[in-house]
């Protein structure tokens, strides 16, 4: 989320919506992120069974607030913390939350002038976009839709390649290429299954044995274990 949506999203008082598959790195981004901003961010996860209850003291935990006592008198307190200080509430796996529960947070966004982001799968926009009953205000009140896409061949090459880091020179160009083909077929498009492959990969390429074979090098048949391992295939 650039700096440019920031500022926007803040100025708004709107929603920020960041929609993507489950598995293509929603959360890995927004988690990355929250690190960049890390006073100025309060990331808490959907679960199904939040109420306004629980997401209110989730907010509250992060803030370091008390979580004890009547939920309106929590709900006053983060109000107090949050107003005037540009933070941004992230609510990831909002597919998760009914209506009520958005616009509760919603609400509290408002009435501080912080900015709010709700990322979900397809799942959350499909709600919104029918636009019925609580959905549609919800969806009255988005400044921004982000849409995340599969990962490409040119974005797992990146990855992967800076995955490696100084290592890559002592790759031969035409191998790395082709194993790095074979881990786009198998990853889909995901973010979190490459993240996932590459590190089980590079605990097979630093067993003792394939250790003193390739000095730790990933290969295609240590990719290839580890899919096996993985179940990804």
């Amino acid at each position: 989320m650039s700096s440019n949506v920031r500022e926007e999203l803040l100025e708004s008082a709107k929603i920020a919506y960041i929609i993507g598959r489950a598995g293509i790195g929603k959360t890995k981004a927004l988690q990355e992120y929250a690190k960049d901003y890390e006073a100025k961010i309060v990331f808490i996860t959907a679960e199904n069974s939040d109420t306004i209850s629980t997401i209110v003291r989730k907010i509250a935990l992060r803030l370091k607030l008390a979580t004890t006592g009547h939920t309106a008198t929590i709900r006053e307190n983060i109000k107090n913390k949050l107003l005037f200080t540009e933070t941004i509430i992230i609510i990831d796996e909002g597919e998760n939350l009914p209506p009520k529960v958005i616009d509760a947070v919603r609400s509290i966004a408002d009435q501080t002038g912080v900015g709010l982001v709700v990322a979900g799968t397809e799942h959350l926009k499909h709600k919104l976009m029918t636009q019925t009953g609580a959905y549609e205000y919800l969806y009255s009140r988005a400044v921004i839709w982000m849409q995340l896409q599969d990962l490409s061949l040119k974005d797992v090459s990146l990855i992967t390649r800076t995955f490696l880091g100084s290592d890559e020179i002592l790759y031969e160009e035409k191998k790395l290429t082709v194993m790095i083909e074979y881990i786009n077929k198998i990853v889909r498009g995901s973010a979190r299954q490459l993240n996932n492959l590459l590190s089980m990969a590079t605990v097979i390429a630093n067993y003792p044995d394939n250790l003193e074979k390739t000095k730790g090098l990933l290969t295609l048949d240590y990719i290839k274990a580890a899919v096996t391992m993985m179940a990804v295939a």
